[in-house]
């Protein structure tokens, strides 16, 4: 860790095959102890199996629209209230009381 300046952000390099730095993240995610020919096959024959399941062509899509699917749709806000004075015992005392 540099102490005079901070670290550069380095671009992440696109997949051989399908050509998108998303596929390559998950590359590296699947690695583990450095075997990335293996997270390789791994990724890309689990690509194979679903195109081949759910008949579409275009598998870096079918990435896309599965982490759209995962992805919240709103930013919930926390409900909690923030630590303002009294507060703090208040919330003690309503825990204590569903407690019992």
């Amino acid at each position: 860790m540099s102490r005079r300046r901070r670290a550069e952000k380095r671009p992440i390099p696109e997949d051989p095959r399908y050509g998108s730095s998303l596929v390559t993240v998950l590359v590296n995610m699947v690695m583990s102890h450095g075997k990335k020919s293996t997270a390789r096959r791994i990724v890309y024959g689990a690509f194979e199996r679903a195109s081949e399941k759910l008949g579409k062509g275009d598998t870096v899509d079918m990435l896309l629209g599965a982490l759209e699917n995962t992805r919240p749709k709103l930013e919930v806000k926390g409900r909690r209230p923030t630590m303002v004075s009294g507060v703090k015992n208040l919330r003690r005392y309503a825990l204590r009381t569903r407690a019992s």
